[in-house]
């Protein structure tokens, strides 16, 4: 068990790489579970290398095969596998620096050399990892496992099968969470069929503490999906429960007290996000000074101060903001008001923000509607166009592109039909013609504002 140091830093990339593909798989309204296993047998063949296994060779060759289909699927499914994982890694670290989302354009410079970007992914997933298993090779440093030639290959062929029948029923009946249940479940039986229902020899106890880590925060990052309200029972269940399980692979028991003040600490951080200013820092502020406590009490009693630092980060702040689905350290300015949910293609919703005088638009990584309003209406569900006012006057606001459709005020937006609006002024009368089909990424906005009204639906198309 020696360079830890290596062996974590790839663990943490792994780790992060099966995050975000997952993120990025969600946000395409399904779950590409085959996509899914690429970072998962990476993680896996981590631990292979740390232990030295011989069965480190299994995850080599499935992955290699699966890199092949991947790249006879055409360059799509590369980008999604390799690319798009580290775009919303770009886009996440520079809405919680910033405060405010990042445009498409202000983080596609940054992977204009897509080519280079799968190479160095390839190198890593692939040929890293072979080449640390030739050399523990000649240098006879590989241990056996309890497995066989037959059942490593077996086991390989087991996991290949339950993920592709998974990802099948997934795609035909659009029903990720069936598709990932029966996943689970066929997992579970690996020790049964594959080691006579022992768990022992398959995982090290550092591997189960890790995979009941991974699987809480899936469950947080689940629940706080849709920034409802049912989050908060994760908020303050979970860093407790991550609390007891740093204790339990320590060999040591969390103390009443201990899992109490964890348990307070994060009704604190809940209630902080509905204030403002002063109040909103003092609260996070309290939050993890009193998760600190039961953490010093870890370092004392394990003598692990980088374990106990780690412990500490992911209680105090990341679990914590991944469970509540949003960074409450960003726009401290507004306090959450209600769950903005209207727009049809945005289902997990954004949320409505703002102070006594003002309102906004947050979603999960900063502010999509500046808190400048006093009144946001949604025109119609199958667009993202708000009308917003403010002094009485209205203008109108894309909540996908973060910007306004015109410069100018008006007086009243009056329907005309469902994609067309008047806008009264004293200037003259002018009419918003919304898309047919919108897109979000278009070189120009897509919606126009006319002087004159469309003659028919056609004209407007």
């Amino acid at each position: 068990m020696q360079n830890r140091l290596p062996f974590m830093i790839d663990l943490a990339i792994g780790s992060v790489w099966l995050l975000f593909l997952a993120h990025a798989s969600l946000g395409e309204w399904h779950l590409n579970l085959f996509l899914i296993l690429f970072p998962a047998l990476r993680i896996w063949l981590s631990f292979m290398m740390h232990r030295r296994s011989t069965l480190m060779i299994a995850p080599i060759i499935m992955l290699s095969l699966m890199t092949i289909v991947a790249l006879v699927a055409g360059n799509g499914a590369t980008y999604a596998l390799f690319v798009e994982p580290w775009i919303g890694l770009i886009k996440v670290v520079g809405g919680v620096l910033r405060g405010e989302v990042m445009q498409p354009t202000d983080y596609n410079d940054n992977t204009t050399n897509i080519g280079l970007t799968k190479l160095i992914c390839g190198i890593w997933v692939i040929l890293l990892p072979l080449g640390i298993y030739i050399y523990h090779l000649c240098k006879k440093q590989l241990h056996p496992t309890g497995m066989g030639r037959w059942k490593c290959i077996g086991l390989c062929l087991y996991i290949f099968a339950i993920v592709l029948v998974s990802t099948t029923i997934s795609m035909s009946i659009d029903r990720p969470i069936i598709a990932s249940l029966l996943l689970g479940i066929m997992v579970m039986l690996i020790p049964l069929i594959f080691n006579r229902g022992n768990f022992n020899g398959l995982f090290t106890r550092g591997e189960v503490t890790y995979m009941l880590t991974i699987a809480m925060m899936t469950i947080g990052y689940v629940c706080g999906l849709g920034l409802e309200l049912k989050s908060a029972i994760t908020v303050c269940i979970l860093p407790a429960m991550m609390l007891t399980l740093a204790h339990w692979y320590a060999h040591s028991k969390a103390t009443y007290s201990d899992i109490l003040l964890i348990v307070v600490a994060s009704v604190i951080f809940w209630i902080a996000q509905y204030t403002t200013h002063t109040l909103r820092i003092t609260l996070l502020l309290a939050s993890p000074l009193l998760m600190a406590v039961p953490v010093v009490r870890y370092a004392v009693n394990t003598r692990q101060p980088l374990r106990s630092t780690a412990l500490y980060l992911m209680i105090a702040f990341i679990i914590p903001i991944f469970c509540l689905g949003y960074n409450p350290y960003s726009v401290l300015k507004a306090e959450r008001k209600w769950h903005f949910d209207k727009y049809d293609y945005s289902p997990y919703g954004v949320l409505c923000i703002g102070n006594d005088e003002h309102w906004g638009l947050r979603d999960r990584y900063g502010v999509i509607l500046p808190i400048e309003y006093d009144r946001i209406e949604l025109l119609t569900h199958s667009k993202p166009y708000c009308k917003v006012r403010k002094e009485d006057k209205w203008q109108i606001y894309d909540i996908e592109r973060h910007e306004l459709v015109s410069n100018e005020w008006f007086d009243e937006v009056i329907p005309c039909n469902e994609y067309t609006y008047r806008l009264k002024c004293d200037t003259g009368d002018k009419y918003l013609i919304m898309p047919n089909y919108y897109h979000r990424y278009n070189g120009v906005q897509p919606a126009v504002i006319s002087n004159e009204i469309p003659v028919s639906k056609e004209e407007y198309r």
